[in-house]
C-alpha cells in the first residue's frame, strides 16, 4: 500500500430516498447538420416553410425571364431564348428558385450544379442539378480552420477560394469544383450563409421537451395523478427498480412493490404548464416567420384598416423574392457573353403575391362620402379598382343619376338655396313697390320647384 493512503470500506445506500414521477431536465441542443436533417419535416417548422414558399412563389403563369438593352428596354429575341432555356425540364427555372429559397431557409446556402455546353452555335444551360446541402456535412482533406459550422464541406482553400466537399454514394468526401452557392446576402455570419430556421431550432427542442411532459401528464393521470415512490434504506437494485416503475407506468407493465417500498401520493392536481406552454412556443415560430404580427393587433390599425400590416408584409415578400431573382441573374449571365449579348442583362421576375382589396376600396368611398371629400366621379373611379367599370359622368348625366335616386346633386343643392335666399328677400320687399308684385302663390310654387317638392296648390292646402 503505498504511504499516506488509507484503505476505505464500501459503504452502502441508507436512508429514505424518493424517485419522482416527473422529471425530466432541457439542455440547450447544437445545431449541427444532424439536428438540422432531423428537424426539417417537424410538422411546426415544415409547416411555416410550407406556407411562406406558397407566398413567395405564388403565380407561376406571370413568372419571367427577360433580356434588356442599356436603356432597359425589352429584346423579344433575347427574350424568347433565355425563357426557352429556362424552361428545359432539366433546368426547370420556376422550381429551381423555391428549391434555391428552401434550402438557404434551412441550411444557409443553397448548392448547384450547372451544366453549360454548347448546341450547334449556342451557348446553352442543358441542365441545372440541385446538390443535397446534407451532403457537404464531412469535411474534405483541405485543412482549413475557416469552414461552415453546420456543413464543414464548405471551406476556405490556401488562396482564400471557397472549396467544396461532397459526400459521395460510396462513403469518399470529394471535392466539387463546377458549384454555384446561392443564399441570402443579409443572413451573414457563416461561410455560406446562416440558415433562417436557425432561432428556430431552440424551439422545437424545447416543444419536443414539452410534449413529451404532456405525455408524461397524460400517463401520470391514468396511474392515480402526482406521486413518488418512497424507498426506505435501499438495497442493491432498489433504485433501479424504482425508477424502472416510473418509467413504465401506465404503459400495460405490471409490477409489485417490494417490501420497503410505498406509493406516496402527493395530492398536487395536474396543470396545464405543459400545454400553455406548447401554445406559447407554436406562436413564437408563428410570429417569428410573420413579419406582420409587428404590428399590434390591438386597438385600430392605421387608417382603421389592415393595410400597415399588409405593407410590411408585402415588404418582406419582396425582399425574400429579391435576393434569388438577383442570385439566379447572376446564374445566367455566362448566356450573354457566350453568345454575343453585349450591354444586355438579365432580369428574373417572380410576381409579388396578390391581395384582395375590394373591402379597402369600398370602405375608402364609404368614408369620402360621408365626409364629403370625394366627389361622385372620384367614387366612381375608386369601386372601378374592385372590378367595377364605372367612367366619369359629365354633370347632365350626374344629375339625371340624383334625380333617380330622389336625391339633390352638391350643384342642385347649392343653386336651391341661393334661389330661396333670393326669394325670401323678394318676399321682404314693400308690396307697394310697383317691382316687387310677386304674388303668394307664385312664391309657395318657386318654393316648392327650388326645393323639389312636389307640385300642390297652395290655396287648397
Amino acid at each position: 500500500m503505498a504511504k499516506g493512503v488509507r484503505s476505505a470500506e464500501p459503504r452502502g445506500e441508507e436512508g429514505t430516498l424518493y424517485v419522482s414521477s416527473a422529471g425530466q431536465t432541457f439542455t440547450q441542443p447544437r445545431i449541427d447538420a444532424d439536428r438540422i436533417l432531423k428537424y426539417q419535416d417537424n410538422i411546426y417548422l415544415a409547416g411555416a416553410l410550407d406556407k411562406q414558399q406558397r407566398i413567395l412563389f405564388q403565380d407561376r403563369k406571370r413568372f419571367a425571364v427577360r433580356g434588356i438593352d442599356e436603356n432597359g428596354e425589352d429584346v423579344p429575341d433575347l427574350t424568347s431564348a433565355l425563357t426557352a432555356m429556362c424552361r428545359r425540364p432539366e433546368v426547370d427555372l420556376w422550381f429551381s428558385m423555391q428549391v434555391a429559397w428552401r434550402e438557404s431557409a434551412t441550411w444557409g446556402p443553397a448548392l448547384f450544379n450547372p451544366v453549360w455546353d454548347w448546341e450547334g452555335g449556342e451557348y446553352v444551360l442543358q441542365r441545372l442539378r440541385h446538390l443535397p446541402s446534407e451532403t457537404f456535412s464531412s469535411a474534405g482533406g483541405a485543412m482549413s480552420i475557416i469552414r461552415n459550422p453546420i456543413l464543414p464541406g464548405i471551406c476556405l482553400g490556401e488562396e482564400g477560394e471557397v472549396q467544396f466537399w461532397q459526400t459521395q454514394p460510396d462513403g469518399m468526401v470529394r471535392q466539387l469544383t463546377n458549384v454555384v452557392m446561392m443564399s441570402d446576402p443579409v443572413r451573414r455570419g457563416l461561410l455560406g450563409g446562416k440558415p433562417l430556421i436557425l432561432p428556430v431550432i431552440p424551439i422545437i427542442t424545447m416543444l419536443n421537451f414539452s410534449w413529451t411532459g404532456q405525455m408524461q401528464q397524460n400517463n401520470r393521470l391514468g396511474a392515480g395523478g402526482l406521486f413518488f415512490i418512497k424507498v426506505t434504506n435501499p438495497i442493491g437494485d432498489d433504485k433501479q427498480y424504482a425508477q424502472q416503475i416510473i418509467k413504465n407506468i401506465s404503459r400495460g407493465v405490471g409490477y409489485q412493490l417490494r417490501q420497503n417500498m410505498e406509493i406516496v401520493n402527493l395530492g398536487i392536481a395536474e396543470t396545464t404548464t405543459a400545454a400553455e406552454t406548447i401554445g406559447i412556443l407554436d406562436s413564437l415560430i408563428a410570429n417569428y416567420f410573420s413579419p406582420s404580427s409587428a404590428i399590434s393587433r390591438e386597438g385600430t390599425l392605421i387608417g382603421g384598416s389592415a393595410r400597415p400590416e399588409y405593407d410590411l408584409y408585402m415588404s418582406y415578400v419582396m425582399g425574400q423574392q429579391s435576393w434569388v431573382e438577383a442570385a439566379f441573374e447572376r446564374l445566367l449571365d455566362p448566356y450573354l457573353a457566350a453568345n454575343g449579348w453585349d450591354g444586355c442583362s438579365v432580369v428574373v421576375d417572380i410576381p409579388e403575391p396578390s391581395a384582395d382589396m375590394t373591402k379597402t376600396w369600398i370602405d375608402v368611398v364609404r368614408v369620402g362620402f360621408e365626409t364629403k371629400t370625394m366627389g361622385l366621379n372620384e367614387r366612381r373611379e375608386a369601386l372601378s379598382r374592385c372590378g367595377i367599370e364605372l367612367g366619369d359622368l359629365t354633370p347632365e348625366e350626374q344629375a339625371a343619376l340624383m334625380d333617380e335616386f330622389g336625391v339633390l346633386s352638391d350643384t342642385a343643392q347649392e343653386m336651391g338655396m341661393r334661389r330661396a335666399e333670393l326669394m325670401t328677400r323678394i318676399a321682404g320687399i314693400d308690396r307697394l313697390d310697383p317691382y316687387a308684385m310677386v304674388s303668394q302663390d307664385d312664391q309657395v310654387r318657386f318654393f316648392r320647384q327650388t326645393l323639389g317638392l312636389p307640385r300642390e296648390d297652395a290655396r287648397e292646402k
